[in-house]
């Protein structure tokens, strides 16, 4: 596993391999968001969408997020330096947190209750996912993949609802990824063409 760290589109292969396991299941077909006319309903997908536009913004026609995987822990007492470790693949130096871009053509928005019945559950569904790992080239996007499953719910009756990521749900990005709006310098980096504007709507 350390050693593939070391390979380009990294995420690409972990994404299709997901993907290949199945979807998360849901007890009932969810609703297309705008299609929602409940006003609280209507407030959960609103925090769901605030969630999402501060980590993807739209560069060119194209969805785009800056993701960082914090590497892996050290191994313990320096257990990586001895030669029984090297030879089954622990590197000479300690690993580096990856990062890159992911990008999509299109974004669905779905939503449902919450199976608890506190709160709703909002899915993103995407359509050609990308990933460009460090400038090295983008990866063969994928069809369609679910990018994120949130849970939407509030503290208390009268307090705003508050979005978080279900741990539990299969999705195409890794867990533990850190997601941000992409800059300039981070789409320049990425591709040999000029960087275009970023527009965060």
């Amino acid at each position: 596993m350390l050693t593939l760290l070391r390979t380009n589109n990294l995420i690409a292969r972990c994404a299709a391999l997901w993907l290949l396991l199945g979807a998360p299941s849901v007890e009932a077909a969810p609703a297309a968001c705008a299609s929602v006319s409940d006003p609280q309903h209507a407030a959960a997908i609103a925090a769901a969408e605030a969630w999402r536009t501060a980590r993807w913004a739209k560069v060119a026609a194209r969805w785009t997020t800056a993701y960082v995987i914090p590497p892996p822990p050290p191994a313990p007492l320096g257990i990586g330096s001895l030669p029984r470790a090297r030879e089954m693949g622990a590197p000479d130096t300690p690993p580096k947190a990856i990062a890159g871009l992911a990008s999509v053509a299109a974004l669905t928005c779905t939503t449902e209750l919450a199976p608890s019945g506190a709160g709703f559950v909002v899915h993103y569904t995407a359509r050609g996912l990308r990933f460009n790992e460090a400038g090295q080239g983008w990866s063969r996007p994928l069809k369609s993949s679910v990018l994120h499953v949130l849970d939407i719910r509030r503290a208390t009756a009268d307090a705003p609802f508050n979005a978080s990521e279900q741990p539990e749900a299969r999705v195409a990005l890794i867990p533990g990824m850190r997601l941000a709006l992409p800059t300039a310098a981070d789409v320049a980096n990425a591709s040999p063409r000029k960087a275009r504007s970023i527009k965060t709507r």
